[in-house]
């Protein structure tokens, strides 16, 4: 392999990524070999820097409206760098059949009413110009998995979404989670400018992988990790923030994994923390029980 498309670090259930003795030569070895998160933090770089660079490349605007859209393949619908201001689901020919709909890379300033497309289970308009989400959202019947990442979505309050399980929300500077479904399984929300954890996600008990990355947060809430939350959490990313400690408390937490990079850790010693999940773990459930 020469090349990993970028797109990968957008596969939400993804942990580690390991790419080892390949002829790639526009990655740093190091995070070719790291084995860990490294990598698929770099290709969501590359991938924010692609978005960037594409957004000019074209000064002609279109809308959904202007023709009817027909179905791709299996259900899916990507329209990825179309160039669309504004998408209309009845612009679709075959709607009933739509599971998948992929609108990244569009300069979308307002998000539409999807709740008609009663077979839609994924929904993605990532690296968009969204200020807010529909409030129709919650009724889209069989929405599983949406990804509005990289927008400047200001609020979320989609408290009906009755099925999903996969929210991302990552890279919205400054968003404010008033309310979410509680079923809800994987949370994305990195690089968006938290100081604190927002209590809210204390109330997820099926919440199995959490990402918290490149935010501005230092310290956990204790009791909240006292208060036998989280009990379902598989994979929680504190990467890149301004931890300086770990508190014993999350030995609580049935891990499997715990990424910790980027931070100022002192205690846990990088010396356990070099040693990976099940060594952090152990530590600080030894400090627990002293």
């Amino acid at each position: 392999i020469k090349k990993i498309p970028p797109q990968i670090a957008l596969i939400p259930t993804l942990k580690n990524l390991l790419a080892t003795g390949n002829l790639i030569r526009t990655i740093p070895q190091s995070k070719l070999e790291a084995g860990d998160v490294s990598l698929i933090n770099h290709l969501k770089v590359q991938l924010e820097n692609d978005s960037s660079s594409g957004a000019g490349e074209s000064s002609q605007h279109h809308s959904s409206s202007d023709k009817k859209i027909d179905l791709v393949t299996d259900g899916n619908l990507v329209l990825q760098k179309k160039n669309l201001t504004e998408f209309d689901p009845a612009s679709i020919k075959n709607p009933d059949h739509i599971k998948k709909i992929d609108l990244s890379s569009n300069p979308i300033k307002e998000m539409a009413d999807f709740s008609s497309l009663g077979s839609l289970t994924t929904l993605i308009i990532s690296h968009s110009k969204l200020s807010s989400i529909h409030p129709s959202v919650g009724n889209i019947p069989k929405l599983e998995e949406l990804d509005l990442s990289a927008n400047s979505i200001k609020s979320v309050d989609i408290p009906n979404a009755n099925r999903l399980k996969i929210l991302s929300l990552s890279y919205n500077t400054g968003i404010n989670i008033v309310s979410l479904p509680t079923q809800l399984e994987v949370i994305k929300l990195e690089n968006c400018q938290f100081t604190t954890i927002p209590l809210i996600l204390f109330d997820f008990k099926k919440l199995k992988n959490l990402s918290l990355a490149r935010n501005k947060i230092a310290e956990f809430p204790i009791q909240k990790l006292e208060e036998e939350n989280w009990r379902s959490l598989d994979v929680l990313d504190i990467g890149y923030n301004e931890f300086r400690k770990l508190p014993p408390q999350l030995s609580y937490l049935p891990l499997s994994g715990i990424v910790i990079e980027g931070n100022p850790l002192v205690v846990p010693s990088k010396a356990v923390c070099s040693k990976g999940t099940e060594a952090i773990l152990t530590y600080l459930k030894g400090a627990l029980e002293s």
